[in-house]
């Protein structure tokens, strides 16, 4: 299997409360070529989720009402299933990304977000991700 392919048959979780933003990230990542992506406006549900699916990458907002995504994250780590969380975190708060990265998440980026950055992020994660499997093989 090439690297590509790989990466591009991860599985992705989107969580964010607007489901404008929900739409606008899934329509990026099909656009790029992914396919397997799932999404949640219910940040109580993310724990369960990754679970049952073990998301290759978690791509996080931070500000949603009821569970913010620092207690998402949280959750996540007494989860136990990865070494390291596969979390791209989303904010319009720039201040948020030293707290992010202390909490947990593998990296971070301010809205409104360039796409080739985002994109980029997403692919450079994933990629670390594939090439660390790989080596377990």
């Amino acid at each position: 299997m090439k690297k590509t392919d790989g990466i591009l048959n991860s599985s992705i979780l989107i969580v964010d409360d607007s489901t404008v933003n929900i739409i606008l990230l899934s329509r990026i990542l099909i656009g790029v070529g992914f396919s397997f992506i799932s999404s949640t406006t219910k940040p109580e549900e993310v724990c369960a989720l990754h679970a049952a699916n073990a998301y290759d990458l978690i791509l996080l907002d931070i500000q949603m009402p009821g569970m913010d995504g620092f207690e998402v994250m949280k959750g996540l780590k007494s989860l136990k299933i990865d070494a390291l969380l596969p979390i791209l975190v989303l904010s319009a708060q720039p201040n948020h990304e030293l707290a992010s990265l202390s909490a947990g998440a593998l990296d971070f980026v301010s809205k409104p977000f360039k796409l080739a950055d985002l994109v980029s992020r997403i692919k450079n994660i994933l990629n670390k991700s594939f090439e660390a499997r790989q080596l377990l093989i």
